[in-house]
């Protein structure tokens, strides 16, 4: 069976229920999560690969039960800002996916991955995961953390992506295509990222003085702002339409376009930064990292095109009209 027959959008109960809700619902969920990841996410924090205090604090307010996937990707955007060290969207995902089959889901953090040769790599978190949810065709397991072989790894930003090797075990129907609901994650995580990349650019541009005026005077770093700007801004439509409406030619849309962005803006943030920006004293560091690990993960620009070339082939006019 193909990607494009058993993904989002084709007719598929894969992953969280789509449909936008309201506009004032959204931003009364993103403003709760702000608020939440604000107090509890000290710079002293997020510089971890994973915190179990913010964990417990997120998991008692329960921002993402019965979340549609537009609030979904509210929270984790917003997580994203923040650099939360807590693999908030792959537990919301585990728990949907254990639901859809039928199985109780444990408290406590949750992850997912696919496993190929009877293993799985670059697992998020499943070091600090009490349960690692097995996807494939064939069916789902919920596999106990301490029963696999888990090699610890990281991603490019310290964030935890392990190799996991499980025991033998009997997948149950029916089977979901884990890679595109992952795909939409990261756009979301991106354009969270990005967001505040813009922020932190913005403001040293504005703090930094050269020649007795602060650096957006120049007129070189204004446009460099206005393209940053810009990028943000094309992320962050593409990842919501995505999420508003998750059929998988607008995730793949989202994951190309979040990808571009994240390129050109880490590019952009470091240019005008200078120096500062790539010490551990400067948090900018945390989300460029992020973003030049998120866009390689569940999928590259490159192969998302691909995917989204041959979903627009027959059907390109009945797409856009």
């Amino acid at each position: 069976m193909s990607e494009e027959s058993c993904g989002p959008g084709a007719g598929s109960d894969d992953g969280p229920p789509g449909g936008a809700p309201p506009l004032e619902v959204r931003e009364l969920l993103a403003a709760s999560a702000a608020d939440l990841f604000r107090r509890h996410s000290p710079t002293e924090v997020i510089a971890q690969p994973w915190s179990a205090e913010l964990w417990q604090v997120v998991e008692r307010a329960g921002l993402t039960e019965g979340a549609t996937t537009a609030e979904l990707g509210e929270v984790v955007r917003v997580a994203a800002q923040y650099a939360a060290p807590i693999p908030l969207g792959e537990d919301a995902l585990a728990r949907l996916i254990l639901a859809r089959a039928g199985l109780e889901a444990p408290a406590g953090p949750l992850t997912v991955a696919e496993f190929f040769d009877g293993q799985a790599e670059r697992v998020p978190f499943a070091r600090c995961a009490v349960g690692i949810v097995a996807v494939g065709l064939e069916g789902i397991a919920l596999l106990e953390p301490g029963d696999c072989r888990i090699t610890q790894g990281q991603n490019l930003a310290g964030e935890p992506r392990d190799t996991v090797v499980p025991p033998p075990f009997e997948p149950v129907p029916p089977g979901v295509i884990l890679r595109p609901w992952g795909a939409l994650l990261r756009s979301m995580q991106i354009a969270g990222a990005l967001e505040r990349v813009l922020q932190l650019t913005v403001r040293h541009a504005g703090d930094r003085r050269q020649f007795g005026q602060p650096l957006r005077r120049f007129q070189a770093i204004g446009h460099q702002l206005a393209e940053l700007a810009g990028e943000t801004a094309a992320a962050r439509a593409a990842a919501d339409a995505a999420a508003e409406d998750p059929q998988l030619w607008k995730i793949a849309a989202a994951k190309v376009r979040c990808g571009e962005a994240a390129g050109r803006a880490a590019t952009i943030a470091h240019q005008v930064h200078g120096a500062v920006g790539f010490t551990d004293e400067h948090i900018l560091h945390l989300f460029t990292l992020r973003l030049w690990s998120w866009r390689d993960e569940f999928g590259t620009e490159e192969e998302w095109a691909s995917v989204l070339s041959g979903l627009l082939k027959e059907s390109l006019w009945e797409t856009l009209t």
